[in-house]
């Protein structure tokens, strides 16, 4: 089950999400043509979503490999984009047709594709397979604000979105696949293997369901598989 939470009692992930505020605002100073800094980043923010296995990283003290960042639509990310590029702060680390991946001090933040994946804070979670991936920021103009004061960095709610059991299965070890389907069984079934390199299991329920959907899945037999796709 998907739960919301108070942003202000994670001080642990505050400092990677001010980052990317911070990237996100150095970026848009960088583009002339762009609006007003706290105006564009009210503007940005909001379709933005930071989510996936950071936050396991960061709450188990481990260091963060990559941050992931989703959008709501694609209505602004190629502008977005087009901005990051003009940044001299930001260094392009690597791109596919999936990714554009950015660093940032010291962190390197994956933009992901609309196309690959995109929506909601719950919908983005909802589609990862375990548990202890699924964890989200998003940004949410406050609907109690004025017209006017929308338009400051301030102005914005900071939201937690996770699996109730987030914290729990993270504490254990625990690998979790807590839903019916799975968008690819078989990149489900290697990162189950990845995971367990850092000491994660499959719980006994979710290996006999993997089993099933791996059985179950047809990916295989029309040549195109692609055995890990990296989202997590």
């Amino acid at each position: 089950m998907i739960v919301e939470k108070n942003f202000d009692n994670y001080k642990q992930i505050k400092h990677v999400v001010n980052t990317f505020t911070s990237m996100i605002m150095d970026s848009i100073d960088a583009d002339v043509d762009a609006p007003d800094t706290a105006a564009g980043v009210t503007t940005y923010l909001p379709n933005m979503i930071i989510a996936g296995g950071c936050f396991k990283d960061i709450f188990t003290g481990k260091k963060t490999k990559d941050v992931d960042v989703f959008f709501k639509n694609n209505v602004y990310y190629n502008e977005l984009i087009t901005m990051i590029e003009m940044c001299s702060k930001v260094e392009l680390k690597y791109e596919n047709n999936r990714v554009r991946a950015y660093k940032y001090n010291n962190y390197v933040f994956e933009f992901i594709h609309p196309d690959v994946l995109s929506g909601s804070a719950t919908h983005i979670i909802n589609t990862f397979d375990f548990t202890i991936t699924k964890f989200a920021v998003s940004f949410e103009t406050d609907p109690n604000l004025s017209p006017d004061a929308i338009s400051t960095v301030n102005s914005l709610l900071k939201k937690v979105v996770c699996h109730s059991n987030f914290f729990e299965h993270l504490h254990l070890h625990k690998l979790v696949i807590d839903q019916d389907t799975l968008p690819n069984p078989y990149n489900t079934f290697f990162r189950s293997i990845k995971y367990a390199r850092y000491g994660y299991s499959l719980c006994a329920e979710s290996q006999m369901k993997l089993i099933r959907l791996v059985k179950e899945s047809n990916l295989a037999i029309d040549g195109r598989l692609d055995m890990y796709v990296g989202i997590d």
